[in-house]
């Protein structure tokens, strides 16, 4: 039963006509804002918890992009990359890589990116 509806039927006493069309709108639900309305506090949780973890794995495909990026940036100014390389890069956050990048156009070494093993 929904949160809104269970307090009017609790709390707010109804003649019986009333109670009918109470219940009759409460089977129906038909309208969005009715339906709105009865939204509980966990129906709402759970779909905010659903898009923060949409936004969130948005953000981590941005981030594993960026990665994938610079990988492949290092790897045609440099030739193969070590694996502890790969590894620095993975643990930047993304400020980090988006400077690294920028950093990236005129380093002439690994180490000049702080990036030798």
């Amino acid at each position: 039963m929904y949160l809104l509806a269970a307090c009017v039927r609790y709390y707010i006493p109804l003649e019986v006509e009333e109670q009918k069309l109470f219940n009759r709108i409460v089977k129906g639900l038909s309208n969005e804002r009715i339906q709105a309305m009865n939204k509980t506090i966990f129906e709402e949780a759970y779909e905010e918890g659903i898009e923060k973890g949409i936004e969130k794995g948005r953000e981590l495909q941005r981030l594993a992009s960026l990665v994938e990026m610079a990988e492949a940036m290092l790897d045609k100014k440099f030739g193969p990359l070590p694996e502890g390389t790969i590894q620095k890069l993975r643990a930047m956050n993304k400020t980090e890589l988006q400077n690294f990048m920028l950093e990236l156009i005129s380093a002439d070494s690994l180490a000049a990116l702080g990036l030798s093993s």
